[in-house]
């Protein structure tokens, strides 16, 4: 259930993320500026989130050895790293759109 609203949240941040940079190209070099650094944020919440994953991911290896119901714990496991993954890629996209935002801010500096 929180994997899921955690899913949710991070999806909505992303497309509320995209609505605002279409509202926001008519504003010009402030609202380019702006979205950077709603997007600089969102990489570091993202950047957390992976870090309390890959912590429950370490703690559920090592009580792996010590629990009776080994198959239940390792799909939990393989669904926390699959989450893992999900997440790192959803930051490698963010991360994408900064370096295209800043690269946006160089040329309108340039002119």
């Amino acid at each position: 259930m929180m994997r899921q609203t955690l899913m949710t949240q991070n999806q909505q941040m992303i497309r509320s993320n995209q609505k605002l940079s279409l509202m926001n190209n008519s504003n010009g070099m402030f609202s380019i500026e702006k979205d950077l650094e709603v997007s600089k944020k969102q990489v570091g919440r993202m950047d957390e989130r992976i870090r309390k994953v890959e912590e429950e991911i370490i703690s559920q290896q090592l009580d792996l050895d010590k629990t009776e119901n080994k198959e239940k714990l390792q799909k939990e496991i393989e669904r926390n790293q699959t989450r893992s993954r999900r997440l790192q890629k959803d930051k490698q996209t963010m991360q994408k759109r900064i370096d295209l935002l800043e690269s946006q801010i160089a040329k309108t500096q340039k002119k």
